[in-house]
């Protein structure tokens, strides 16, 4: 008989992860499916200000699961395409259920998706500390770096300029302002960079995210939508603000499958899809890896590992032999064990 096991469990934050987590812990709620198949396992960690629900509702709502849910589940069709099997989480499940259900089924089936197992996946740093950090992720094969961008545009300037100074090879920022900035300072900011092309794209950069396109006439910096994209936004919004990158948090849709029918309309479109944790466990980290391959989105780096984040994580030890890099068949084995 298939069953459900919930259980909230806590990573222990480093330093570095105590600006998102003053507490010094990140909860996430770990479910896994046990039934004739196998094994699977899938994990919801809400972020304040990117969920809606709180640990404690969603479990809440999986503990009311009746098994005649988790039956229909099973029986799904793993053969469907990805927008069929869209539409029937939707259809049956509402989020984060259907997100979390979604994970289950995905992993369950793992070999019924088509991976290479010789991909891996470029992963891009996240930077809090400036230069210790850049020195850090540098000497560690990272080549791409997200840095978040305060309102002391002065500061900003100094800190990016700084940052280029010590580039030995070739290198990309990846610049978040998470719509803090105005038309006039992102200009400012874009205008007082030595060298903009070392900036990939600048992600949210405006308070009005309706000024974006203009901004890209006027600085030529291609621009990424983070918070003003959802599964919901509709492509010709998203055309209309000229946008180069959409960043894809997945634990923000429907279904893994929303994630992949989503990506792939957004590269018809010739949008690049970037995917991002939300300082996840490496479930979800495996989990993205994979999506990332079944996307073949390989020349580009994703930000879906959080080096540096936690501490006393045996969670962490399947990735920690490819710095700047995460393999595809490193997560096949961990979802699958």
């Amino acid at each position: 008989m298939a069953r459900l096991n919930i259980q909230i469990s806590n990573l222990l934050c480093t330093r570095r992860a105590r600006s998102y987590f003053s507490d010094g812990l990140r909860p996430y709620l770990l479910v896994r499916l046990e039934c004739a198949r196998g094994l699977a396992t899938a994990e919801y960690a809400p972020l304040r200000g990117i969920h809606a629900h709180d640990i404690h509702e969603v479990k809440t709502m999986l503990d009311a699961l009746g098994s005649f849910e988790i039956d229909r589940l099973l029986g799904l069709d793993p053969s469907l395409d990805y927008f069929k099997l869209a539409q029937l989480f939707s259809k049956h499940w509402r989020y984060p259920v259907s997100w979390i259900l979604s994970c289950l089924f995905y992993n369950l089936h793992i070999n019924h998706n088509k991976f290479f197992i010789d991909h891996k996946i470029k992963i891009s740093a996240l930077m809090l500390e400036g230069l210790y950090d850049f020195d850090y992720f540098a000497s560690n094969n990272y080549n791409i770096f997200k840095l978040k961008i305060g309102e002391n545009i002065g500061e900003e300037i100094i800190k990016i300029n700084n940052l280029k100074s010590r580039m030995s090879h070739p290198m990309l920022l990846r610049l978040d302002a998470n719509r803090r900035l105005s038309f006039e300072e992102a200009g400012r900011l874009v205008r007082g960079i030595e060298g903009p092309e070392i900036v990939q794209y600048f992600e949210e950069p405006l308070i009005d995210p309706s000024f974006l396109s203009h901004f890209f006439d006027s600085y030529g910096v291609a621009c990424a939508l983070d918070e003003s994209f959802s599964e919901a936004s509709s492509w010709e919004y998203i055309q209309a603000l000229k946008a180069r990158y959409l960043i894809f948090k997945p634990s923000r849709f429907s279904s893994v499958y929303h994630v992949i029918a989503c990506a792939k309309e957004a590269q018809a479109r010739k949008i690049k899809p970037i995917l991002s944790t939300c300082f996840e466990s490496s479930y979800s980290t495996a989990l993205f890896a994979l999506l990332a391959s079944e996307l073949n989105v390989l020349d580009d780096a994703h930000g879906i590992w959080c080096e540096g984040f936690f501490n006393s994580n045996e969670l962490e030890s399947p990735f920690v032999k490819a710095p700047g890099y995460l393999y595809v068949s490193q997560a096949l084995r961990y979802l699958s064990s």
